[in-house]
């Protein structure tokens, strides 16, 4: 999960809007393309980020509550993310926001 980082980044792109501009349809065009993928919205930045509630970056301390508090989250297991892998990440090193943004990303 850690070692994708890098490349992940260098490719990475947001698009962003308000409710009903057309980032619906936007989504939908770039699905189409074979060369990109569109992932689900994570709501990370309001429910995963460690920011909210514990320290960037995770406190040793924090780790275990913070853990729970993503993967007990019923956002979390719609997202059908490995919980183990990120518990294992988190636990060996993978603390800041940004780190966990895109380990997420890259599990997605």
């Amino acid at each position: 999960m850690r070692q994708d980082w890098k490349t992940l980044i260098e490719d990475l792109f947001f698009i962003i809007g308000t409710g009903r501009c057309g980032t619906t349809l936007f989504q939908s065009m770039l699905s189409s393309h074979s060369q990109i993928a569109v992932l689900p919205e994570t709501g990370f930045f309001w429910k995963f980020d460690p920011v909210i509630n514990f320290n960037d970056p995770l406190a040793e301390s924090q780790i275990e509550a913070y853990i729970c508090s993503c993967t007990e989250n019923w956002w979390w297991q719609d997202l059908g993310l490995d919980s183990e892998a990120f518990a294992y990440a988190v636990r060996e090193g993978m603390r800041s926001s940004q780190e966990i943004f895109l380990g997420i990303l890259g599990q997605l």
